[in-house]
């Protein structure tokens, strides 16, 4: 069989199961503190695992894994939380040390925690 090489399953198997966890794990951090993003973001994730978990061809498996792997990646540095402070009228970014930028402040144009979104 063309592409199909002993073991060659169990690896990527191995693989969906890791990036699932690393996905996982990299929800909880971004979106620490904030029940319904990641509830959607677990949600989400379960659907598409799930969506693709009978996938047989192997081009079509490690491409899944990169999707993946690049969606994992741009979670972990490129999303931010922003909370509003009701005395200095600002959002304020919650940081982490794999964030893309580092800038910890941004003004808001209102006056509300609704200028935040």
């Amino acid at each position: 069989m063309e592409g199909h090489r002993p073991g060659s399953k169990m690896k990527a198997a191995s693989a969906a199961l890791n990036i699932l966890k690393k996905l996982h794990r990299t929800c909880r951090v971004v979106f620490d503190g904030d029940a319904v993003a990641l509830k959607a973001a677990r949600d989400r994730i379960r659907y598409e695992f799930r969506a693709n978990r009978d996938e047989k061809d192997p081009a079509k498996i490690e491409e899944l894994l990169k999707h993946a792997e690049d969606v994992e990646m741009l979670l972990r540095t490129t999303v931010v939380q922003l909370e509003f402070d009701e005395q200095q009228k600002r959002c304020k970014m919650k940081l982490r040390k794999d964030l893309a930028y580092q800038k910890s402040e941004i003004p808001v144009s209102g006056n509300s925690p609704d200028s935040c979104q």
